[in-house]
């Protein structure tokens, strides 16, 4: 897979180069640029924010194979982090959960049901039967 993935990766660096060419500039003044303690509105959502990736990134790894879902890794990582912003005043936690997608967030789920109802269901010893059955 790691070979399909480097060229997915480079196709969509190659169509978003084409697509923003003319938007890219040639040269950038770097003097425009902040310092990063000006750039860093809130310090401890962002140490707090590279401390939840490197804890994602392991969790993903030893969780996984013992059974918890990366969903719900992924989901304290979140919760971590959200909780941390909300101490500081840099972010605004309330805009950011009313802006939030729900209705993607809401059909997810749903699709996420109806898969794990359907391989509760047996679906997956039907359509290997229906397979057989057809020759294939």
């Amino acid at each position: 897979m790691v070979p399909v993935d480097i060229a997915a990766i480079v196709a969509t660096l190659v169509m978003l180069h084409l697509y923003f060419r003319k938007d890219i500039p040639q040269n950038y003044d770097m003097a425009l640029l902040k310092s990063p303690v000006e750039a860093i509105k809130d310090p401890a959502t962002f140490k707090t924010g590279w401390v939840v990736l490197l804890l994602l990134l392991v969790g993903f790894f030893v969780l996984e194979p013992l059974g918890i879902p990366v969903s719900a890794i992924a989901a304290v990582g979140a919760l971590i982090l959200f909780v941390v912003a909300k101490r500081g005043h840099a972010i605004n936690t309330g805009k950011v959960l009313r802006g939030a997608p729900w209705q993607i967030v809401i059909f997810s789920l749903g699709m996420y049901l109806v898969v794990y109802g359907l391989r509760n269901a047996g679906i997956n010893g039907i359509s290997f039967w229906r397979t057989q059955r057809a020759g294939g």
